[in-house]
């Protein structure tokens, strides 16, 4: 353990806490001051979280720094102490004993203040609060009576202040707050200062208060909490912060928003709602909807979706389909056709469809086995009722949308908007049985109501349950209403037409319609003939209402017509009727022909008109009659088959020598033409020729011509070359004479006197100077400086000098 006597040294706006170890109390010392510790002297300080005082060892710890609380922050202190005359009670320099404190108690003070603390005291300096306009304190009353003594006048009310009261401080009233004693500021996630939550244009918040009462404001605006309230968050994410800012739900004429009003309260333009009302909104009547404290959503939700629908839409029925829409209220199934958007009220109206059986779905839609799969698995969803509908809802949460030929429903499709809408009110939940489409359907080949599309050429009669009809001609779009079907016609089939076999439809061709039978008939002269018939048929417009009154028009055509062809062909023999089928046939059933008159056989009853018939072929029962024939009938042909031949071959035999001679000509022609053109080309390429060669000689010559200018320019060039150089010699001779004769000039003036000089100087500074002198003639003259010198003294005084010069040089090499 560490010594901890000697020394107690306090600075200014120090303290320390000595406790006696004899006696248990602690005294504080406030510097500055210094102090000689015994061992019985130990320093300690107060630990405000457990209430205790902790011994320190080591005695710098024990030093602690006053209290500092700048100008614009405050001083919560614990365990205040007040002197006699109530003025806040502090240690003095020195050594102070211990006071009496009022243990329990906070007080506030605002700075600028510095004191120590006493023993058991504790403080926390905390900096002013500024609020800026979007933020707000939470504070409470924790001293009701300091409270009501020592609040500023923003905050007084007409009641006073109870322990436990929550206030609000808004930036918008209060740019800077200082709590006074008795105020408490409470602080959120270790912050004292609050964001309030600032909207803008189509944004609201919901503020839930302790009451269970919701609040709901819109932008724009600055929303301040009460002190009780809080914020509501999305429930997106349960767990995290959230988001306290939810858009208005925007509606468009094709959405709708059901809502359930649970509680009385007056719109803005007068009317009363009651508590239990169901509202449908839609855009028509509210584009943008805000939600309220009175109302709650009711939202469906689809177990296997695994979602719930909160905006309703609207159902796309383009041109040419319809929907059946179910009216609770009044039991009856109405048809809504295209082309709209339509909206369907939650509250009243249900979308269903029209389940069929199989023997309709043949005639209907012949061929169609998707049809048929999917009328059999509405019938399996509606599980033995007795109903021939299912609801669109049903449909759409079963395993029908699952099926690969049922997913062409949902496959395209597409929505006026978000599938969930952004609500965040009350909500009321509900099951899915008439829950409506959630999305704008494009694909709806299957959704809406039983659609018949005649083609061109065919038509259809569509019946009621109170027994009206009608007839409807293709190309048209049919909708069926919910207690419509079509007649069914049963026609003969096979050749000849027989009623073994019925053929069952809906639809009947008016318009080129072909009926083909095998008719057997007998001659005069008692022989079968099979007469195969096809019989072009139309049903006359204006007789439309009666095309259905014959259910088996096929069979009522051909026995008619077989009828009246037996009798005709009757009072003929079998070798005129062969030869004359056709005619016959036609004239028997169409009528004489008439110069200018169609010929047609007309049925009234049901307005049938056969406007053609064509006699495919006509077979002899008897083999050996029809042999006899056929054997005549082959020997005409083939006589007259070679006489054409030969009168054929003499017309070819013609025609052959009448182009050979004209081809002949053409041949001859054709050689003298190649032969003028071969002579033509000749001649001009002998022309080409010469005219190239006269072009290559006269290039040639103009060649030569360029190259004796050119040598011409060049002598003379070289003897102004030669002049310049002999003129630039003579220069240099004259130039080099001009210096001789100088230096010449210039020593031949040397006196004496000079001389004498010379050697009064020395021999030796004279030679250095005068060899300096001389050194540019020897150079310019190549020869050394000595010849120069000998040349220029010879004969005079210097001479000498010049000798001994040369005499010492000779020793020194």
């Amino acid at each position: 353990m560490a010594d901890t006597t000697g020394q107690l040294v306090l600075a200014q706006n120090q303290y320390a806490f000595i406790q006696d170890a004899t006696k248990g109390t602690v005294q504080v010392y406030s510097g500055p001051f210094a102090l000689a510790l015994s061992s019985n002297d130990k320093p300690v300080t107060y630990d405000n979280s457990k209430d205790e005082f902790v011994n320190q060892n080591d005695l710098k710890l024990a030093i602690k720094q006053n209290p500092l609380v700048p100008e614009g922050h405050y001083l919560v202190l614990e365990n205040p102490a007040f002197d006699n005359t109530g003025a806040l009670l502090a240690p003095t320099v020195g050594k102070s004993d211990k006071a009496s404190l009022q243990v329990g108690r906070k007080i506030n003070i605002p700075g600028p203040a510095t004191f120590p603390l006493w023993p058991g005291q504790f403080a926390q300096v905390i900096p002013g609060h500024h609020l800026r306009s979007n933020q707000y304190l939470v504070v409470r009353v924790y001293n009701a009576e300091q409270a009501n003594k020592n609040a500023p006048a923003y905050l007084k009310t007409t009641k006073d202040f109870a322990n436990g009261t929550m206030l609000v401080i808004k930036g918008t009233e209060v740019p800077f707050f200082l709590p006074p004693t008795g105020f408490e500021v409470l602080p959120e996630n270790g912050k004292f200062v609050r964001e309030a939550l600032t909207l803008e244009r189509l944004e609201y918040c919901i503020l839930l208060a302790e009451s269970g009462e919701k609040r709901y404001e819109r932008g724009p605006k600055v929303v301040f909490p009460e002190a009780t309230e809080t914020y509501m968050t999305k429930r997106d994410n349960p767990q995290g912060p959230g988001d306290r800012k939810f858009k208005a739900i925007e509606l468009n004429p094709q959405m709708g928003l059901y809502i359930k009003v649970i509680a009385d309260y007056i719109e803005d333009d007068g009317t009363e709602r009651k508590a239990g009302t169901e509202l449908f909104i839609t855009g028509s009547q509210q584009q943008i909807y805000y939600p309220r404290s009175e109302h709650a959503l009711i939202e469906y939700k689809d177990p296997k979706e695994g979602i719930s629908r909160q905006r309703y839409y609207g159902i796309a029925i383009p041109r040419g389909e319809g929907r059946y829409v179910l009216v609770k209220d009044e039991g009856d199934v109405v048809t809504q056709k295209g082309p709209q958007i339509f909206l369907p009220d939650p509250r009243n109206q249900v979308i269903v469809r029209r389940v069929l059986d199989d023997k309709t779905v043949q005639l209907w839609y012949p061929g169609n086995d998707e049809a048929l799969e999917f009328n059999e698995k509405l019938r399996e969803l509606l599980g033995g009722s007795s109903d021939n509908y299912v609801t669109d809802s049903l449909v759409r949460s079963s395993s029908v949308g699952t099926d690969r030929s049922i997913n062409r429903m949902t496959k395209g499709s597409a929505t006026l908007g978000a599938t969930n809408a952004s609500f965040e009110g009350a909500k009321l939940e509900r099951g899915t049985q008439y829950t409506p489409p959630p999305t704008l359907t494009l694909n709806t080949k299957y959704d809406g109501v039983p659609t018949i599309s005649p083609y061109v050429g065919y038509a259809v009669q569509v019946v009621d349950k109170s027994g009206n009809r009608r007839v409807e001609i293709g190309p048209t779009t049919i909708l069926l209403e919910y207690d419509e079907s079509l007649a069914v016609l049963e026609l003969s089939t096979g050749k000849p037409k027989t009623t073994d076999a019925l053929l069952r439809a809906v639809y009947l061709r008016v318009d080129n319609n072909i009926v083909s039978d095998i008719v057997r008939v007998e001659t005069k002269d008692l022989v079968n003939v099979d007469v195969k018939l096809s019989y072009r048929v139309n049903f006359l417009r204006e007789h439309s209402a009666k095309w259905f009154s014959v259910e088996n028009y096929v069979k009522y055509l051909c026995d008619h017509l077989r009828s009246i062809l037996k009798g005709t062909v009757k009072a003929l023999g079998v070798k005129e009727f062969i030869e004359n089928s056709t005619a016959v046939v036609r004239d028997a059933i169409l009528g004489a022909k008439v110069e200018g008159e169609a010929r047609t056989h007309f049925f009234p009853e049901n307005g049938m008109e056969v406007y053609d018939v064509e006699v495919l072929g006509v077979t002899i029962s008897d083999a050996k009659i029809s042999d006899l024939l056929k054997n005549a009938q082959t020997q005409a042909v083939q006589n007259a088959i070679n006489l054409a031949s030969e009168e054929q071959n003499l017309e070819t035999t013609k025609t052959r020598t009448a182009i050979l001679g004209k081809v002949a000509d053409l041949e001859h022609g054709l050689k003298i033409k190649k032969l003028d053109l071969a002579a033509e080309v000749s001649q001009r390429e002998a022309e080409v020729t010469m005219s190239e060669l006269e072009a290559s000689i006269a290039q040639q010559v103009a060649t030569i011509n360029a190259q004796v200018e050119e040598q011409k320019q060049r002598n003379t060039i070289a003897a102004a070359t030669l002049e310049r150089r002999q003129a630039d010699e003579n220069f240099t001779l004259k130039l080099d004479q001009d210096r001789a004769d100088i230096f010449t000039k210039k020593f031949a003036a040397v006196t004496p006197d000079l001389i004498q000089a010379m050697q009064t100087l020395g021999q030796t500074e004279f030679a250095t100077k005068l060899a300096a002198a001389v050194a540019p003639l020897a150079l310019h003259e190549q020869t050394g400086l000595g010849v120069q010198l000998e040349r220029v003294f010879k004969g005079t005084a210097l001479e000498g000098i010049l000798n001994n010069i040369q005499g010492k040089g000779a020793k020194a090499s």
